[in-house]
């Protein structure tokens, strides 16, 4: 499995002989089957999956040659809107165990605490993208198995709380390049208070203005400590 930064340029169809043209072929019947059952499968479904659009399976089809093992690039995130996802590229006997491994990782969780699909249908970490039947541009998506849970990479959901009693508590949800002086004027226009007279402490460590919240360690469902400056 290899982490890529930006999405590749689309690439060419590979050429071959007639042999592995017909291969082509048989496999894009096989897809349009795969699809159609998915489709049927999504309109019967009655577990909580009503309103899943399967998506058209337009993408390019890739001859695989005897004896060679294929890579393909994938993309896999939420259902949140905008969310662009993390960018994978993966080969065909890999199992998706180090995906899950790494996607939970960037959303503070554990493995079994996160599902991927693809169509509606859980892809198991022991699946080979083989078996899953990915190929170059799919997209998959997580979900949670607490549907509470921030499935974005690009953003933390965690709290802001004083000391008080009872303690005035606001949640935050940041994006990890969003300067941390915006927290302090959140918080500040909460408790209207002048946002130069407050500290902010994360696990015992004071957070810097100047910094960004992807800096500050700050992981989901973490607290930030407002303290009166002295």
């Amino acid at each position: 499995m290899r982490i890529m930064e930006h999405a590749p340029a689309n690439r060419s169809p590979h050429h071959g002989s007639n042999a592995a043209t017909s291969k082509v072929m048989q496999q894009m019947n096989e897809g349009v089957a795969f699809v159609q059952a998915l489709k049927a499968n999504n309109d019967g479904a009655a577990d909580g999956n009503e309103g899943l659009v399967v998506e058209q399976d337009v993408r390019q089809h890739e001859v695989e040659e005897e004896g060679v093992v294929n890579s393909h690039t994938i993309i896999v995130k939420s259902r949140q809107q905008y969310d662009l996802g993390v960018v994978y590229e993966v080969r065909d006997d890999e199992t998706f165990e180090a995906i899950y491994g790494d996607y939970a990782s960037r959303v503070d969780l554990s493995t079994t605490e996160i599902v991927l699909k693809k169509f509606g249908m859980v892809i198991a970490p022991t699946a080979t993208v083989s078996s899953a039947r990915i190929r170059t541009g799919d997209i998959i998506y997580v979900s949670g198995v607490d549907p509470s849970k921030n499935m974005n990479t690009k953003f933390k959901f965690f709290y802001i709380r004083n000391t008080c009693t009872p303690p005035t508590e606001l949640r935050v949800y940041g994006k990890l390049t969003s300067k941390l002086w915006r927290l302090f004027d959140k918080w500040a226009a909460e408790v209207n208070k002048d946002p130069n007279c407050l500290k902010l402490m994360h696990q015992d460590l004071e957070l810097k203005r100047d910094k960004i919240i992807g800096q500050s360690g700050i992981k989901n469902s973490d607290y930030v400590y407002a303290f009166p400056e002295f």
